[in-house]
């Protein structure tokens, strides 16, 4: 049935041959596979997102051993090759007994080894790496990133006309005042590579009628793909905390603070390590309203954290390592799970100089065992303004106000 279909110049040794020849690669691949494990990876489903992502990460492994059986050359580049960060990415190598493959379908930094699929998919997210390997020459060649807008323009760029740039001024000036938008969005990163983005989509197009509204999207499919983004990220991020989670070398610093604007409380988590590359690493691991049913009591914070916790295939509380402060729902939360956590030594600090020089009108504030943590504005907002409060006093209470910088440096340290 399928000759039916052939145009009537086709033989049936045209047919064979195409068949033979299809069956001769999938022999030759299928060989390969069996030889080089990099085979195996670059064979991918194109339409498989989640797979694709899986497998750049296998890549960055297996490159990351830093051993001579697996290594990133530039081979396959070329003079077509135009864009700046070509000189800092190059194609995974496999190499067994003098015999050698290299993917296709993937590209590698030769510094850090992240790795991005290649081919179909747009190289922006490529372009806008940055690196974290030993060296800043990754750092430099993203800096030099001038989004897609460089490759259009070889030569010296030309500014746009004054009436074209007091245009967009005026644009800018009425779309903020009208919704509301913060003035500092005009330097927001985000804008910027949206704004370059749109370049290069007419720089690609011209001399086409393209319709302009397909490309802006309903707030309902970027809620949808902020969620897609989430959780390909948590995804990443639980296979860069596996190796120092079985080396038992990863801690998290828990915090709880309160929007007194909306009366909601708000948990959050930060991990800290160092990877495979010496590097020091730092991520919020989570940041969520704290249900508004629960006391913020230990057994009620050590049940959130631990929900946290499981989406990070961290299974219990007692095998990573934790600094807090020692607010007492957090200390019965550490104590619930047998964990002796690390005291942040800036919050004791703080704490000792505000109840020293504290007014008595306030001193049965710090008995009440459900409090969190002594509230920022302690010593300012209702006690600097007490008539019988001496000024000697006031200096004081300012000064412990003040040391709330140095607990944030610490928090950025720790």
């Amino acid at each position: 049935m399928a000759c039916e279909n052939l145009s009537p110049s086709s033989t049936d040794n045209d047919f064979i041959i195409d068949i033979s020849s299809s069956a001769t690669k999938r022999n030759e691949k299928e060989q390969l596979k069996l030889k080089f494990h990099l085979a195996i990876i670059d064979d991918i489903d194109k339409n498989n997102i989640k797979e694709t992502k899986e497998k750049a990460n296998k890549i960055k492994i297996l490159l990351s051993k830093r051993i001579d059986r697996f290594t990133v050359t530039a081979h396959g580049i070329t003079k077509t090759h135009l864009a700046s960060w070509w000189s800092n990415f190059g194609f995974a190598k496999e190499n067994i007994s003098g015999e050698t493959f290299f993917v296709s379908n993937f590209i590698s930094c030769q510094q850090c080894f992240t790795t991005f699929r290649y081919g179909l998919s747009s190289t922006e997210s490529i372009a806008r790496h940055q690196c974290h390997g030993l060296t800043s020459s990754c750092n430099s060649a993203s800096n030099d990133y001038s989004h897609t807008l460089d490759k259009h323009v070889i030569k010296s760029k030309t500014s746009f006309r004054p009436s074209e740039q007091q245009y967009l001024t005026k644009l800018f000036s009425t779309w903020i005042s009208d919704n509301l938008r913060p003035i500092s969005i005009v330097e927001d990163s985000g804008l910027r590579e949206i704004c370059f983005h749109f370049y290069d989509l007419g720089a690609k197009n011209i001399g086409r009628t393209m319709d302009l509204q397909t490309l802006f999207q309903s707030r309902q499919t970027i809620s949808r793909s902020i969620s897609d983004q989430a959780e390909l990220y948590r995804q990443k991020l639980i296979e860069l905390i596996r190796e120092p989670m079985k080396k038992q070398s990863l801690t998290l610093s828990p915090d709880m603070w309160l929007d007194r604007y909306r009366q909601l409380s708000y948990l959050g988590v930060t991990v800290t390590f160092v990877d495979v590359n010496l590097q020091f690493r730092k991520f919020t691991l989570c940041c969520r309203s704290f249900p508004i049913d629960l006391g913020k009591t230990g057994e009620n914070i050590s049940r959130v954290l631990k929900e946290e916790l499981n989406r990070y295939e961290i299974g219990r509380i007692d095998s990573v390592y934790w600094v807090s402060d020692r607010g007492s729902n957090f200390i019965r939360c550490f104590n619930l799970n047998m964990v002796d956590p690390i005291f942040c030594f800036a919050h004791r600090l703080y704490n000792v100089l505000t109840i020293t020089f504290i007014n008595k009108k306030i001193d049965g504030y710090f008995n009440d065992e459900d409090i969190e943590d002594i509230p920022d504005n302690l010593g300012q907002e209702e006690f600097i303004g007490d008539d019988f409060i001496t000024s000697g006093a006031k200096r004081v209470l300012l000064t412990i106000d003040h040391t709330k910088i140095l607990v944030r440096h610490v928090k950025q340290v720790c």
